[in-house]
């Protein structure tokens, strides 16, 4: 790693990170700061519906405070509500979200030539927002060119589709009235 590589690596630029490894330290700040044990299957079934096998959630530890999480919630369903997410904003429902375009270890940072290097543009977002149970990453790993200008516009269209389908399941599976939804 080179000297400008080094110093882009303090915001973000040039780190290497799985997806699960991303939303797993979004969750935490999202969750009341407790680090969770990633899993993917929280049960297997047979056949016949017996149970196999369960996963439960496993807090690893607490990494920020509630306190500090409910400022991140708030501050996230603010960039969805504001100017700066407007794109992620579904009418009615209560959705925090972050967008990041990053570039790649792999490409020339240090060399300045545009044309050779790579970017990952992700959108990570949550509902409901005071109250998170279910969260997204979206990620396009060098999506062509030109860049949209935001990760947020690059994503939009599948997790437009993902929260508007899943708000009205969500909506029959609580029963909630359109009037008691944010509007």
């Amino acid at each position: 790693m080179g000297p400008v590589d080094l110093a882009v690596c303090s915001f973000g630029q040039t780190n290497i990170v799985t997806p699960i490894e991303m939303i797993t330290a979004y969750a935490a700040a999202i969750n009341g700061g407790y680090l969770m044990k990633p899993y993917v299957v929280s049960k297997i079934v047979d056949t016949d519906g017996n149970v196999i096998k369960t996963t439960e959630p496993e807090i690893r530890r607490q990494v920020v405070s509630e306190e500090t999480s409910a400022i991140m919630r708030k501050a996230l369903e603010d960039v969805v509500n504001n100017k700066g997410g407007s794109n992620a904003y579904i009418k009615g429902y209560r959705i925090g979200g972050k967008s990041g375009t990053s570039q790649k270890i792999g490409g020339s940072i240090s060399s300045g030539d545009e044309d050779d290097m790579q970017y990952v543009a992700s959108y990570a977002c949550f509902a409901p927002a005071d109250d998170p149970e279910i969260i997204m990453l979206i990620m396009a790993d060098e999506p062509t060119r030109p860049l949209p200008t935001t990760a947020v516009q690059l994503s939009y269209p599948m997790q437009e589709r993902f929260w508007k389908r899943f708000c009205r399941i969500w909506d029959i599976i609580l029963n909630i009235p359109k009037r008691s939804r944010q509007s």
